[in-house]
């Protein structure tokens, strides 16, 4: 936090970052335009913990619930580099606080701990899926001209 200017005593934010300008949207019906800020970022985000709750009840875990923790972990972990991308240039300074909030490497007051690297950041979560694994498990059918053969009895073998 020397490097920072963070608290080491009290909680500091943000805690992650996302691309949070000119991301082009359509809305409404056929409706577009660029968003930007917090209420671009917060929705990507929110999609990206429904993907981390899909993997893990799909995996027969439950749901990830508050995510804080598990981030700080996998930020001071050895794994940080494979689950976020960390940003190191940048900053959000403004007239008020102009040397505050500079990237740094690892966590700064700027970033967070950076940007979630997508499917690691799944995985570490929520962990590993099953790579043959169905889901549902039940309640599904099959049919086709292989499901039909499979369902025939087989001849008995000499």
């Amino acid at each position: 936090m020397n490097l920072n200017g963070g608290s080491t005593t009290a909680r500091n934010i943000p805690d992650v970052a996302w691309t949070a300008d000119n991301v082009y949207v359509e809305y409404g019906g056929g409706s577009s335009g660029a968003v930007g800020g917090t209420s671009c970022a917060a929705p990507l985000w929110a999609g990206l913990a429904a993907l981390m709750n899909e993997q893990s009840l799909v995996a027969g875990r439950s749901t990830i619930g508050f995510l804080n923790p598990a981030i700080y972990a996998i930020g001071q972990s050895a794994d940080y580099n494979a689950v976020f991308h960390d940003i190191t240039s940048g900053n959000n300074a403004w007239p008020g606080s102009p040397n505050g909030f500079y990237a740094v490497a690892g966590y700064d007051l700027c970033t967070g701990w950076g940007t979630p690297a997508g499917q690691s950041l799944i995985n570490a979560i929520a962990g590993s899926p099953d790579p043959l694994g169905i889901s549902p498990a039940t309640g599904f059918t099959s049919a086709g001209r292989w499901a039909d053969r499979l369902a025939r009895p087989r001849p008995a073998s000499s």
